[in-house]
């Protein structure tokens, strides 16, 4: 038999631990419920929604998506620049399909470039620093792998979700009373 989990003040023990209400979050990050549950059980935080970070996103600081709709071209094309040529800013001479379009829908209009899908949200702990802790890791000598690797295991994730959850909930009930 199953048991439930009951609210306290209104709040259910998600989003007591969490600062978010699981339902909402998802609608947010147009994912179901269940998506993040198992972001939970697998990275111990609703608010990281990959193990690690692409490469663009440790060089650029951005998304696929977002750098292919800045120098407006195809996500693909930033993905091979960035294999071929090492930056996605060079450009190679072949514009041989340049701006034609195969597909019935537009890429930018596809749910996987219109998406949240940024290594770590906006809430989690570490979204500010992460890059900064990984540049000194990388001036220490160290690989990227290596440092990711670092950032990942440094421990302190899970606590410091919990602690910003259970923040976000006494301010969400200041704000009630």
């Amino acid at each position: 038999m199953q048991t439930r989990s009951k609210k306290i003040n209104g709040v259910n023990p998600f989003e007591q631990k969490w600062g978010v209400n699981a339902k909402d979050f998802a609608k947010e990050e147009r994912v179901s419920p269940e998506a993040i549950y198992m972001r939970v059980r697998n990275f111990g935080t609703p608010f990281q929604r990959l193990p690690k970070p692409g490469l663009e996103e440790i060089m650029y600081g951005k998304t696929t998506g977002e750098l292919a709709h800045e120098l407006g071209c195809h996500p693909v094309t930033i993905k091979k620049r960035l294999r071929e040529l090492g930056t996605i800013y060079l450009d190679n001479a072949y514009t041989h399909n340049m701006g034609r379009q195969y597909a019935d829908k537009h890429w930018s209009e596809s749910n996987r470039y219109t998406k949240p899908s940024a290594w770590l949200h906006q809430l989690h702990p570490m979204y500010t620093s992460w890059r900064y802790e990984l540049v000194q890791h990388l001036l220490n000598g160290e690989t990227i792998d290596s440092a990711v690797d670092h950032i990942i295991n440094k421990g302190n994730w899970i606590r410091d979700g919990i602690l910003a959850g259970k923040k976000a909930i006494f301010e969400k009930l200041e704000k009630s009373q």
